[in-house]
C-alpha cells in the first residue's frame, strides 16, 4: 500500500524522523532513550535509522516504544498536527512538500509539454507564412 508515492511504512518513518528532530534529538539519542526505557540494548543509531527510513518495518510495539521515548502519543506519530519537517540532504522541508513533490513534477512536465507544443505551433505558423509569401512571388514572377 503506498500513500501518494510512499509506503505507509516510509510515511510512518518519515513522521518518527520529523518528530525527533523537532525535538532536537538524534537517532543516537533515540537509541539510548530506548535502551533505559525497555533494558534492550539492540537499540542502537543504525536501528532507528532503519525504522525511520523503512529499510525495516516499523512494529506496532516498537511505534509505541519510540513514542514514549520521545513523550509524544502514537496517534501524533501517525497522523501529526501542523506542519512536521523533515531534512532532505541536509535542507529542513516540511511534509507538504515532500508529499507534493510528484504532483509538482507531473505539472512542470506539462508545463514543459505546454511550451514545446506551442513552440510547435509558432513555428508551423511562421512555416506557413514562409510559404505562401514563396508561392505569392513566384505567381508574381512569372506574369
Amino acid at each position: 500500500m503506498t500513500f501518494i508515492g510512499y509506503t505507509v511504512y516510509e510515511a510512518i518513518g518519515l513522521r518518527v524522523r520529523a518528530e525527533r528532530e523537532r525535538l532536537g534529538m538524534t537517532t543516537t539519542d533515540l537509541a539510548s532513550r530506548l535502551v533505559e526505557l525497555t533494558g534492550d540494548g539492540s537499540w542502537d543509531r543504525a536501528k532507528v535509522s532503519r525504522r525511520e527510513t523503512a529499510e525495516r518495518k516499523l512494529q506496532i510495539d516498537e511505534l509505541v516504544l519510540i513514542s514514549r521515548a520521545m513523550g509524544v502519543s502514537v496517534d501524533h506519530l501517525l497522523m501529526p498536527t501542523g506542519k512536521p519537517t523533515v531534512s532532505v540532504d541536509g535542507v529542513p522541508v516540511d511534509m507538504q512538500t515532500v508529499l507534493s513533490r510528484p504532483t509538482r513534477a507531473v505539472e512542470r512536465a506539462s508545463g514543459e509539454v505546454d511550451v514545446a507544443l506551442r513552440h510547435l505551433a509558432d513555428t508551423y505558423d511562421e512555416q506557413k507564412r514562409l510559404l505562401v509569401n514563396i508561392q505569392r512571388s513566384m505567381k508574381g514572377g512569372m506574369s
